[in-house]
C-alpha cells in the first residue's frame, strides 16, 4: 500500500467508522477497568493486603519460575499480581527511592500499602516487590 493510498484510506468513511469503533471499544474497557478498580479499592479497606502479597508470593515462588522456564518462556506474574501492579501503576505517583536497589537500566517505581513496586525495563520487563528495604517478590 502506497502513502497515497493510506492517506485516502484515513479520509473514507470506513476510518471514521472504524476509529469510532476503537474508541468505543477502548471507553467501555476503561469502564469496567475502573469498575474493578473501585472493588479493589474497598476490598483493601476490609481485607489485609499483606495477606494478599503473602499469597501473590507463594503463587510467584521458585517452583513457579522453573516451570516457566521448563515451558520455555521467562517468568511473568499471574492475573492477580498483574492486576496488583496496573493498579499501582495507574493510581500511585512515581517515586525516586535510592533506599531499595539502584538499577542500572530504566526503572519505575511506586510505593502502595508499604510495598515498593518496581519495573526494570530492559530486553524484557522484572516485576519486583519490596518490602523493608528487603526483596518480597520478584518475576
Amino acid at each position: 500500500m502506497n502513502l497515497d493510498k493510506l492517506k485516502n484510506w484515513f479520509d473514507s468513511p470506513e476510518a471514521e467508522k472504524a476509529m469510532d469503533e476503537w474508541l468505543e471499544e477502548k471507553e467501555r474497557k476503561d469502564i469496567i477497568k475502573n469498575a474493578r478498580y473501585q472493588k479493589f479499592e474497598i476490598w483493601c479497606e476490609l481485607e489485609s493486603f499483606d495477606e494478599l502479597m503473602q499469597r501473590l508470593k507463594k503463587e510467584h515462588d521458585v517452583t513457579y519460575r522453573h516451570n516457566c522456564y521448563k515451558k520455555g518462556y521467562m517468568p511473568n506474574p499471574n492475573n492477580k499480581l498483574s492486576f496488583v501492579f496496573d493498579y499501582v501503576f495507574e493510581n500511585q505517583s512515581s517515586i525516586i527511592d535510592t533506599t531499595v536497589e539502584d538499577y542500572v537500566f530504566s526503572t519505575d517505581m511506586r510505593f502502595f500499602k508499604g510495598y515498593h513496586f518496581v519495573k526494570v525495563f530492559g530486553q524484557g520487563v522484572i516485576y519486583s516487590v519490596y518490602k523493608d528495604k528487603e526483596q518480597f517478590l520478584q518475576v
